[in-house]
């Protein structure tokens, strides 16, 4: 009877175990997701800046600048 427990003791400490990996993994996930759609909301707001910026005619090594976009990224988006 006492290997009986133990072997209850041990199945209940793994699943114990599995759990908190898999809650561990979640909010793993949860912030990879939110960092991913913070940069995200930078890179589209850095694009929405560029356009207006094009629109006011800004130089385009100017936008580079103020954006952090490449220059090559605001000449394309100035052929568009």
């Amino acid at each position: 009877e006492g290997v009986i427990s133990m072997c209850k003791a041990l199945e209940e400490y793994t699943q114990e175990c599995i759990e908190k990996g898999e809650r561990r993994g979640e909010r793993k996930g949860i912030i990879k997701g939110e960092q991913r759609g913070y940069s995200k909301g930078l890179t589209n707001k850095a694009y929405e800046i560029a356009q207006n910026m094009l629109s006011k005619g800004c130089q385009h090594n100017f936008i580079a600048d103020m954006t952090g976009l490449s220059l090559d990224t605001v000449l394309k988006l100035s052929n568009h």
